[in-house]
């Protein structure tokens, strides 16, 4: 028997996590099924005897290098073509081993390949999904859960291609806007290490040399020179365990997430870029689930778990039951934090005339649209400010270091 740590859910609000023993991730996803339970998450736990199963910290880290999540390109992929070959009229396991065949990326293709078998084997795609809910997002497993329940699975496999697609097409827009500043910071940050590790030393050696009395700015870059060379190690250790303490402290602690979450949305202009992908992502997920005949209150449940914020996910988990006790959605999404005026009216629009997917798709394109225009913006405004800016501290670092022999002179 080997053991399996699971998470699951009893409902909308109610998240169990445990081990288990079983003879596979399949046999225990069907156990926990029988109890009540949607598996989510089900991960081997390391066998006894080997060194970093009695390192439980690191244990938990090599688990999550050797299965990274997904990236939004092979998400695409995988959705896309599997999306392709069901409406081809291929049988579910026909398509799992087409696409396990097609599939390049050795990461994928070993998952599709354990996925195909328990396939074949007759378990549903979101069951055997959610074996390895740490490469797939749990919105995926769920949409594609209502998806085989509701009947539409092929839409809404296409519909997360569109999402997996845009998001994909958005990180790269957005890589490429910041190579260029980063390529800047980082030299301009060597740079500066070299000036204060190795020349402003020995220009202060030489200015000790001529006995006279230092300007304020020189002494100030030479005493800064110094605290580096003396502390600086301990500086550089400090930050290292500070941003390893911070990184596991979000990982473990979902107050820690919350609170993270909402000083990210209250910082000006880049809160407001991560609200509007929030929007983006929660439009297209809910009219990919409403298009595809998942009803509304299971669609926003599955639509609350594609957001990438800790905050938003709390505020998205109570819409479901809002709706349920009668409230509209425009009324329950106005009084949120994503509750944006033009977001709230197409809603509305759509819920009266009956058309809320395509409202959906038209408020996730208008969203998609201002995402990309202040992203841009950003991106062109951020590079001459970090010149300029960079441009400042080197120039105040010369002349600092160049008015003791400029005073030389004058005397």
């Amino acid at each position: 028997m080997k053991a399996f740590r699971y998470i699951a859910k009893s409902g909308p609000g109610n998240r169990v996590e445990g081990i288990m023993e079983g003879e596979s991730a399949s046999g225990v996803s069907r156990a926990l099924v029988t109890k009540g339970l949607f598996p989510i998450e089900v991960a081997e736990v390391f066998s006894e005897g080997g060194a970093l199963n009695k390192i439980g910290v690191l244990k938990g880290f090599w688990q999550r290098v050797r299965h990274r999540p997904l990236n939004s390109q092979a998400l695409a992929m995988f959705t896309r073509r599997l999306g392709d070959l069901l409406d081809a009229g291929l049988p579910m396991q026909k398509a799992m081993e087409q696409l396990h065949a097609q599939t390049k990326e050795r990461a994928l293709k070993d998952v599709l390949r354990s996925v195909a078998f328990r396939v074949k084997s007759g378990e549903s795609l979101s069951n055997a999904l959610s074996g390895y809910g740490i490469l797939f997002p749990r919105s995926l497993i769920g949409a594609i859960e209502a998806g085989e329940t509701g009947g539409g699975l092929i839409t809404i496999l296409q519909g997360l291609a569109e999402l997996y697609e845009k998001e994909d097409d958005l990180e790269r827009t957005l890589r490429a806007a910041l190579l260029y500043p980063t390529l800047v910071l980082l030299v301009s940050a060597a740079t500066l290490v070299v000036m204060f590790t190795f020349l402003l030393p020995k220009l202060s050696v030489l200015y000790s040399d001529l006995g006279q009395d230092l300007p304020g700015p020189t002494r100030f870059l030479i005493e800064t020179s110094a605290f580096f060379q003396s502390f600086g190690v301990f500086i550089l250790v400090g930050a290292l365990l500070l941003l390893l303490g911070v990184t596991v402290l979000h990982a473990k602690s979902p107050r820690f997430q919350r609170l993270v979450s909402l000083v990210v949305l209250k910082i000006p202009v880049i809160g407001q870029i991560i609200l509007n992908r929030e929007i983006v992502r929660f439009a297209h997920t809910l009219a990919s689930l409403v298009s595809g005949g998942v009803p509304l209150m299971r669609g926003l449940w599955f639509a609350s778990r594609c957001s990438g914020n800790a905050a938003i996910v709390e505020e998205l988990g109570s819409f479901g039951q809002r709706v349920g006790e009668g409230a509209s959605l425009s009324t329950v999404l106005g009084e949120s934090r994503m509750g944006d005026s033009v977001l709230v009216m197409m809603i509305q629009v759509g819920e009266e005339m009956g058309e809320l997917s395509q409202s959906l798709e038209k408020a996730c394109r208008v969203y998609e649209r201002e995402l990309r225009e202040k992203m841009k913006v950003i991106t062109t405004v951020l590079e001459p400010m970090m010149i300029v800016f960079l441009g400042l501290v080197v120039g105040f670092i010369v002349f600092s270091m160049m008015l003791p022999i400029m005073e030389l002179d004058l005397a």
